[in-house]
């Protein structure tokens, strides 16, 4: 997969204006200052583009969802997402973002 085949646009001036479109996740020209600031914190759009990204590359790992949908009632134990092998990246506490895998397989969950 080719990273560099997401969409750019925007001027660096604009801290409103879109730096790039990952699927359906836009970073603006200020995701992008976050990303360039190592003392900064990564948001939502940051980690959902970033499982966009994931997910084209291994699409036929499950989970990866929105981290800001995940407490919708759709998500079930029987979704599709939770099929043989899934990874998730969570926020905790607004501070920190943790990963978990489950295998429904062996019905093991690793988080770290």
């Amino acid at each position: 997969m080719d990273v560099l085949s997401v969409s750019q646009t925007g001027g660096s001036s604009d801290v409103q204006s879109v730096w790039r479109v990952v699927d359906n996740v836009q970073l603006s020209v200020e995701d992008h200052r976050i990303l360039l600031d190592p003392a900064a914190w990564l948001t939502d759009r940051h980690i959902h583009a970033a499982q966009q990204l994931l997910r084209r590359q291994f699409p036929h790992v499950g989970g990866l969802e929105d981290p800001l949908l995940l407490n919708e009632p759709r998500y079930s134990s029987d979704s599709e997402m939770w099929r043989q092998l899934s990874l998730q990246i969570h926020n905790v506490r607004g501070n920190h973002w943790l990963v978990s895998s489950f295998n429904s397989e062996t019905n093991e969950v690793c988080v770290s």
